[in-house]
């Protein structure tokens, strides 16, 4: 599990680039999910999380590769620090953290993007 803080700006879109390896050989991740869950207090509830995503496509599975994308509306929320994991099912219902740490968002000066 990597810890590793995230800084973007409000209304940003932002892809992140996914390789799992483990002990150093990459791992297949067919029927895989990510799940990318950024909240206030990291004791809300799921439903109350600011940000919740689910990644079911992946761009090479077999080579371990995937990519977490925040679109605009997902990071269009209040400027703040935020508790953010990235977690993951493989498709024998093993669970687990690939990324835990701070998700930063900075406001913009602009404040329409029309």
């Amino acid at each position: 599990m990597t810890c590793k803080d995230i800084k973007i700006r409000k209304g940003d879109t932002k892809s992140y680039e996914i390789t799992v390896k483990r002990d150093g050989s990459v791992e297949d991740i067919t029927g895989w999910t990510f799940y990318f869950t950024a909240k206030a207090k990291m004791e809300d509830a799921d439903s109350a999380a600011e940000i919740d995503i689910k990644v079911t496509d992946h761009d090479d599975p077999t080579a371990g590769e995937s990519t977490l994308t925040l679109s605009s509306d997902d990071t269009n929320i209040t400027p703040g620090t935020y508790h953010y994991a990235l977690d993951y099912k493989t498709d024998d219902d093993e669970v687990g953290s690939l990324a835990v740490g701070k998700l930063t968002v900075e406001q913009t000066v602009r404040q329409t993007k029309d």
